[in-house]
């Protein structure tokens, strides 16, 4: 691992340990064991710290899910790929989704929170998107896809934190309890 990659990974772990602002730039360069000049010459400052290790994650991340949402007329079958990708990806890289869920629920004129805007609002267009395309299939859900994603959202946000949390266990019958509970109310 090179100098850029350690300090990404140890900024990433105390960010979602102890948030962006609770992380101050001489623990970074301690922690990854380079000097204050090395950190800036990579990334200029702190934010941009952050930002390269927002871009580096959310670039899979955001592919991943454009492919999970992929909807071929399905609808169970696509919000149950949606809800494996999530938990998977939680289960798989929890540092990062510890700290994306954290600082997506920052004050909202921290820098935390503004550089993981434009990454969080990209997740609500693409689920969005696939419940518009789900909607034209499924005529209650015309006029509401806005609300649906959100809530769907929610729902995800709250699993991914149970399990983070070690409250739950990922399991098939995990993902179809969260997909009923979901569909439920929208069929309903």
């Amino acid at each position: 691992m090179d100098n850029k990659e350690k300090i990404m990974q140890c900024a990433l772990e105390l960010f979602s340990n102890k948030g962006y602002d609770g992380t101050g730039i001489q623990e970074i360069t301690q922690t990854a064991g380079i000097t204050k000049p090395t950190l800036y010459y990579y990334f200029g400052n702190k934010e941009g710290l952050l930002k390269t290790i927002l871009e580096y994650h959310f670039s899979d991340f955001i592919t991943r899910l454009e492919n999970a949402t992929a909807y071929s007329g399905d609808t169970v079958k696509t919000v149950t790929e949606v809800s494996r990708f999530f938990l998977e990806i939680a289960k798989e890289k929890p540092i990062f989704y510890r700290m994306y869920l954290s600082m997506s629920s920052s004050a909202i004129n921290t820098t935390a929170f503004l550089c993981i805007t434009p990454f969080c609002e990209r997740i609500e267009e693409i689920i969005e998107s696939f419940f518009l395309k789900s909607a034209q299939d499924n005529g209650n859900m015309k006029g509401h896809e806005k609300e649906i994603s959100r809530s769907f959202l929610g729902i995800i946000n709250s699993y991914t934190l149970l399990l983070l949390n070690n409250k739950i266990e990922l399991s098939e019958n995990l993902i179809y309890r969260i997909v009923h509970l979901f569909l439920h109310g929208i069929y309903s």
